[in-house]
């Protein structure tokens, strides 16, 4: 039993480290093709200390979104060395995986198939609420724009967010199911929900805050206009399907195009969202795989 289980962890660290290998193909490729559209050449880091300040923000997103995977679960009683695993996990499969739900159903284990359905659960209402509040404040900065943007995008900001808020406070009895079946008892009350929601505010705002000093830290002076289109921005990115590597290409290219329409400098965005992307993706992937090592290597030794 344990020599199928090394065996399997094996075929998961090579096919990991493939896709790795074809990031690093696709980030050199991206690179080439971004150089015939994009000048770099007067790109400068002005003012270091801010680029210092978004690096700094990484743990505490990070430690965001742990609290809320965390406070989701606080009725199923899971032992903390099993949270943390499935925390870590989750953040390596969505990365490799295009699905909607691929962090979800990396925190899940076939060997305690009676607890999935609470990691079901958990995933629901987490990635609900940052939902939520990314379509809210894409309604909102869309609203103050409006004379700029089209109204068909408003509206949809605005059906998704108050669709997202309706799913996240009633209940749907649909998401109970899978509950019953396993016998568990997992309840998030009103309150707990809140919680989400606040966490999720916080990690808003964080990796909103990041990009700004990205942005200022290579010489763009900060606007409320600004603001406005980051949040018209993340709002397209947010409903625009997930393909590999946690949104790259996707995630610049509707950045650089939202904030061009707005007529902002397309580098600086871009390099803004790279960042932005490198930060809060590929750091915490790096530190997931470094600490699901130490701990598989200790299980299995």
């Amino acid at each position: 039993m344990q020599t199928n289980d090394k065996t399997t962890h094996l075929k998961s660290w090579l096919s990991a480290s493939f896709r790795i290998v074809l990031l690093i193909t696709l980030c050199c490729v991206l690179y080439r093709v971004q150089l015939k559209w994009l000048d770099f050449t007067e790109i400068r880091f002005v003012f270091p200390a801010f680029f210092l300040i978004a690096i700094l923000l990484v743990p505490f997103n990070l430690a965001l979104d742990w609290l809320r995977f965390k406070k989701s679960l606080e009725c199923a009683k899971m032992a903390g060395d099993y949270l943390s695993n499935s925390f870590f996990q989750g953040l390596i499969v969505s990365f490799f995986t295009p699905a909607i739900l691929a962090a979800t159903v990396g925190r899940m284990h076939p060997l305690h198939k009676e607890k999935n359905a609470s990691m079901l659960f958990s995933g629901f209402y987490c990635g609900l609420s940052q939902f939520g509040i990314t379509m809210g404040f894409a309604c909102f900065g869309a609203f103050f724009l409006r004379d700029d943007v089209p109204m068909y995008t408003i509206w949809c900001f605005f059906g998704t967010f108050v669709f997202s808020v309706a799913a996240m406070f009633l209940s749907p009895k649909y998401l109970k199911k899978p509950l019953r079946i396993t016998g568990e008892t997992v309840e998030i009350t009103p309150r707990r929900k809140l919680s989400l929601v606040g966490l999720s505010l916080l990690r808003y705002g964080v990796f909103s805050v990041q990009f700004h000093v990205l942005l200022q830290s290579l010489g763009q002076e900060f606007s409320i206009h600004q603001a406005l289109v980051l949040m018209i921005s993340y709002g397209l990115i947010t409903l625009t399907p997930s393909i590999l590597f946690g949104k790259i290409v996707v995630r610049e290219a509707l950045a650089v195009a939202v904030f061009s329409a707005f007529l902002y400098a397309k580098e600086p965005v871009f390099i803004a969202a790279f960042l932005t992307w490198l930060f809060n993706v590929i750091f915490p992937l790096i530190f997931a795989t470094i600490r699901l090592m130490f701990t598989w290597k200790s299980q299995y030794s």
